[in-house]
């Protein structure tokens, strides 16, 4: 029998919540004429209260009542409320559900989508023909995984290739169902002859990785060496790191005999990336750790720089190996042995490497230097700058009673003070405030930025600060503070447009990790081609604000008149109601940035050079 653990989402969604007492009492007349007076501003309990009178008249209400909707929140908590409509006279429950799919084939309030697509998705069975059309159809990735989670279970009990490929498509955590569903729905619908189909999903990737580990993930307690060559197949297969890691992980998780000797073969020949994932797999298995330990230490102690690599990388989770060797490693006259020995102190977060890294601040130069400093403050906690002084006092004094705090309170106090860092605010970019769940950044990469805006004083040392260097440094800042679950892109332009993905992704730990070195590597890219980063910007149709940041006039696009590029904008946006909100830098204000950012309702914010400190 099919395990339906993917409901508890659903049932969570429809739980209701108080309806105001006196609501209860009104007319829907009265109730819709307040609603029309305060909008967003009415309580939204009076949209609870005509849904649960659940009559054409409360329908006629409800839809007039949310057209007026703006906020997010509001509109999720009216249009939940029509779940009360499921259930009643056929007829009426028909109409609830047209209404519903004609919002979603709908271009106007786009803040709506989600909201209907959660409401649509509370129907189940009933709703069938059109969530199938719009999981297969709709523009929005998130509207297709919500719909899943509705009539996953109808999908699964009919098996087939199709319902697979809709699972891998568009499965999603918190917006389908949980682990478990997973789990469950692929232990239904994979079958051996489905592996090079799925091969090719998980490895598509016009999605991103992070949106792709929880499929191979939900693969890993399923029995059977149908699902190990699928995932052997997948180490040979995939060519990101990051998921070529899981796989292998997935491997050692199911722990078998078979896989335990797949970890060994992988261990001793293939990539570099390969040997250390399947060396890390073996560690962490109690039967195999011992041997597994023998080998770290031989390749740590190579004359080849590529398997020292290897012993630094197989250290990096979950505690498992010889700390020893990773200090030993941490102070390799290799740079990649010392960087990847940096990035496996992290994760490992051993109190006995604290001293080696400090010692390490006054050997290493950048980009290290750097590194060394973030995993520093990253286990401790604690910020005394990237020179050993502070941190050797530190640690002399309080080294041998202190306990590392767990990664996620020192990540904490790593945001807190690099929000305080600087001239930026938490959640801001120059002082806007970052607003919306799906935001693009939009930044300058033109020569000019390479100009130096101002000079700081570091020491008794003046040190000049580049456009681009303060720009990145502001963009880190606005990326850092904005919380887990908003959807975001980020592009730089000149000449041409470097993109960061194709689309949207998910901020998460890791997103917003790689997003922060993609814009550490952009160089400046020439012009200032305005008109085609924007016109690729509107090219996702998820994207609802964007955040412009330039300090020149278009230059070198295939449109530079401002006028033009105007009525370009205005057409682009014409069913979307992006904003668009604008800085402009170091320049006298542009008056061009200024009528993008009003014309499209968002704000301006002009930045003058700063001075010298």
């Amino acid at each position: 029998m099919f395990a339906r653990p993917f409901v508890v989402l659903f049932l969570a969604w429809l739980g209701g919540w108080a309806t105001a007492g006196m609501g209860a009492q009104r007319s829907t007349s009265e109730i819709l004429e307040e609603l029309r007076q305060k909008a967003d501003a009415a309580d939204m309990a009076l949209f609870e209260v005509l849904g649960k009178r659940a009559d054409r008249e409360a329908f006629e209400a409800m839809k007039e009542g949310l057209a007026l909707l703006y906020e997010t929140t509001n509109l999720y908590k009216g249009y939940r409320s029509l779940r009360h409509f499921r259930g009643t006279e056929p007829e009426l429950e028909r109409r609830v559900i047209t209404y519903l799919d004609q919002g979603l084939r709908s271009s106007e309030q786009p803040a709506a989508m989600l909201p209907r697509a959660r409401a649509l998705a509370a129907f189940g069975s009933v709703a069938r023909k059109e969530s199938e059309r719009h999981i297969d159809k709709h523009p929005d990735a998130l509207v297709r995984s919500i719909l899943l989670g509705g009539i996953l279970e109808e999908l699964v009990e009919e098996g087939g290739l199709r319902n697979l490929e809709r699972v891998l498509d568009w499965f999603r955590l918190s917006f389908t169902g949980n682990e478990q569903a997973l789990t469950e729905a692929l232990r239904s619908l994979y079958e051996p002859k489905h592996q090079r189909r799925t091969l090719r999903k998980l490895t598509d990737k016009r999605r991103t990785v992070a949106e792709r580990l929880p499929l191979l993930r939900g693969f890993a307690p399923i029995p059977g060496g149908a699902v190990d060559e699928l995932v052997v197949a997948l180490v040979e297969a995939a060519d990101e790191p990051e998921m070529r890691s899981a796989a292998i992980e997935v491997l050692g998780d199911r722990g078998g005999e078979d896989q335990v000797s797949m970890l060994k073969t992988m261990a001793k020949k293939g990539k570099p990336e390969v040997r250390a994932s399947a060396l890390e797999a073996l560690l962490r298995l109690p039967n195999e750790a011992a041997e597994a330990e023998k080998k770290v230490r031989r390749l740590a102690k190579s004359r080849k720089a590529k398997e020292r690599r290897i012993a630094a990388q197989a250290l990096d989770r979950g505690g498992v190996g010889p700390v020893d060797v990773l200090g030993f490693l941490l102070e390799d006259p290799d740079a990649e042995v010392r960087q990847a020995a940096f990035a496996s102190a992290l994760e490992r977060r051993e109190k006995v490497v604290v001293a080696v890294l400090i010692e390490r601040l006054a050997h290493e130069q950048e980009p290290l230097l750097s590194e060394v400093h973030r995993v520093l403050r990253l286990l401790t906690g604690e910020d005394f700058g990237n020179r050993p002084h502070g941190w050797r006092s530190f640690w002399k004094k309080k080294g041998a009673t202190f306990q590392l705090p767990t990664a996620g309170k020192a990540r904490s106090q790593y945001r807190e003070r690099e929000s305080e860092l600087g001239r930026r605010e938490r959640d801001s970019l120059y002082g806007l405030k970052i607003e919306g769940d799906r935001i693009a950044f939009l930044l300058d990469a033109s020569d000019s930025m390479k100009g130096f805006s101002e000079t700081r004083r570091d020491g008794k040392r003046l040190q000049m600060v580049s456009r681009l260097d303060i720009l990145r440094e502001q963009f880190a800042g606005a990326l850092r503070g904005l919380p887990d679950g908003k959807w975001i892109n980020l592009y730089f332009f000149g000449s041409t447009v470097e993109s960061f993905r194709p689309e949207l992704v998910e901020l998460d730990e890791d997103s917003r990790a790689e997003a922060l070195r993609f814009a550490s590597r952009v160089t400046t890219l020439g012009a200032t081609a305005l008109y085609d980063a924007l016109e690729q910007v509107f090219d996702d149709r998820k994207i609802e604000t964007i955040y412009l940041v330039s300090d020149g006039r278009p230059e070198g696009g295939k449109i530079d008149d401002p006028d033009r590029l105007l009525a370009a904008v205005r057409k682009w946006n014409r069913r979307r109601e992006v904003r668009i909100h604008c800085v402009c830098l170091y320049v006298i204000s542009f008056p061009f940035l200024e009528e993008l950012a009003s014309s499209t309702g968002g704000q301006y914010k002009h930045i003058p050079p700063a001075r010298s400190r």
